[in-house]
């Protein structure tokens, strides 16, 4: 079985869906499972409804003026209250992503923070609960990342869990399909994480520690941890790991990430989909 783990990463998820579109189609179709968690949850829904392949960066060059330009009076009120509003976001997610979970064309895991219960939870378009969730929603739960945007029916971005959902994944087609690690082949395509963690010298006071235990639990603490796991089960013929050197200072809600990528990552893009297409047809079993 052939995979794709995509991680959080908000904006910096549209270079996700660049790379995807520019993998040979027929390679492309021998994805059978997604999994993805914030940014790359988004990406995985659209694939899973059917979204043509191509179409999906153009949603995040939509995506980030609508939701990320918040306003002026949020940065007095941040502490108190989600830093954006989310009724754009919404309207873009169920304008795009019709159906249910449950209709998924391929089977989808999305990870998500349970509220309620304080620890992980991962839908799955197969289980008969989970499938009955609109599809656009389990895009929005997973695609709220604490203190930037709401909950949703209290359940909000599962990155503080699985920002790399790789070994989610892992779990699940194992549970739900008997697959055992060695007949499993798995892509996992970051946002451009560092390979060190986001710590910036001495905060000096208690807000900014929360700022940055979040960034660095979101950005680095949960995506190294599952892909070390990952790739100690897997072994290096069976992980691939895409990811990019990210030298910027632009925050993940900035409406210009996009366009930076553009600008700045087109050549790795290319490089990581050609390396994609390379382990897909080194792979002689489906």
């Amino acid at each position: 079985m052939i995979a794709v783990s995509l991680p959080g990463g908000g904006l910096f998820a549209y270079v996700q869906a660049r790379v995807l579109a520019l993998v040979k189609p027929a390679n492309f179709a021998r994805i059978k499972v997604f999994a993805g968690t914030s940014g790359g949850g988004i990406n995985s829904c659209a694939y899973a409804a059917g979204m043509d392949v191509t179409a999906v960066p153009k949603l995040w060059k939509d995506l980030g003026p609508a939701v990320f330009k918040g306003h002026w009076w949020k940065q007095y009120n941040y502490i108190t209250t989600p830093k954006y509003g989310d009724a754009k976001l919404n309207k873009l997610l169920s304008d795009n992503l019709p159906g249910q979970l449950g209709s998924a064309r391929v089977p989808v895991f999305i990870t998500a923070h349970n509220m309620s219960a304080g620890k992980a939870k991962v839908f799955y378009s197969g289980d008969a609960d989970d499938g009955q969730w609109p599809l656009w929603e389990v895009a929005r739960i997973t695609a709220a990342a604490q203190t930037y945007l709401p909950v949703w029916k209290n359940f909000a971005d599962g990155g503080l869990f699985f920002n790399d959902p790789s070994v989610a994944l892992m779990a699940g087609v194992h549970s739900e399909f008997g697959i055992e690690p060695n007949d499993l082949y798995m892509v996992s395509i970051g946002t451009g994480a560092s390979q060190e963690n986001y710590t910036r010298g001495n905060p000096g006071n208690y807000i900014k520690w929360i700022k940055i235990i979040l960034e660095d639990t979101l950005h680095g603490g949960s995506v190294f941890g599952q892909r070390f796991v990952a790739n100690e089960l897997l072994g290096p013929d069976h992980y691939l790991v895409c990811d990019f050197p990210n030298d910027s200072d632009m925050g993940f809600d900035n409406p210009d990430v996009p366009q930076w990528i553009d600008d700045n990552w087109s050549d790795q893009i290319v490089s990581a989909a050609a390396q994609i297409d390379r382990f897909v047809e080194s792979i002689s079993v489906e």
